[in-house]
C-alpha cells in the first residue's frame, strides 16, 4: 500500500523495511510498515501485478475498504487488480508479502476475490 500524501510528506510518515537481499522463495517479496505518526492516515492501494497480504501488527486494527464498499479490519489479501481499494488507520503496523499468483495459490488456495478484491486474511487461513 502507498500513501496517498506527496512524495515528500509520505517519507516523513513511515519507517519501511525490506531485505537487503532478495530471499530463498523466487516470486515472494515482502517489506514492513510501520506509521510514524498517531494521526490517521489513508492509503490508496496501487494495482501491482501479485496477491497482496498486509498482516496487521498494530494495536488499532488496520481498515480495508474494497472497491465496492465492503469494510475489512484486521489482516487482509488484496487480489491481482484492485480498484479502489483504501487502507486507513492509527499507529498502522504492517508486513506486507506480495506473492505472484503460483505462489499464491500453492499458499492460499485458490479465490475468486483475487481478480480485482479483498478478502480478510482468516477466511483463508482460519
Amino acid at each position: 500500500m502507498r500513501s496517498t500524501e506527496p512524495a515528500s510528506g509520505a517519507a516523513a510518515v513511515w519507517d519501511i523495511a525490506t531485505p537487503s537481499r532478495p530471499g530463498p522463495l523466487p516470486g515472494v517479496g515482502m517489506a514492513g510498515f510501520v506509521a510514524r505518526t498517531a494521526d490517521p492516515v489513508d492509503l490508496s492501494v496501487v494495482p501491482y501485478p501479485a496477491v497482496t497480504v498486509a498482516v496487521d501488527l498494530g494495536e488499532a486494527p488496520l481498515a480495508v475498504e474494497d472497491g465496492d464498499g465492503g469494510l475489512h479490519r484486521g489482516s487482509v489479501v488484496v487480489g491481482l487488480a484492485p480498484t479502489g481499494v483504501h487502507g486507513r488507520g492509527r499507529a498502522i503496523e504492517c508486513l506486507q508479502l506480495r506473492l505472484s499468483p503460483v505462489v499464491a495459490h500453492a499458499a492460499l488456495g485458490g479465490c475468486a476475490a483475487w481478480g480485482r478484491g479483498v478478502v480478510p486474511l482468516r477466511e483463508l487461513w482460519g
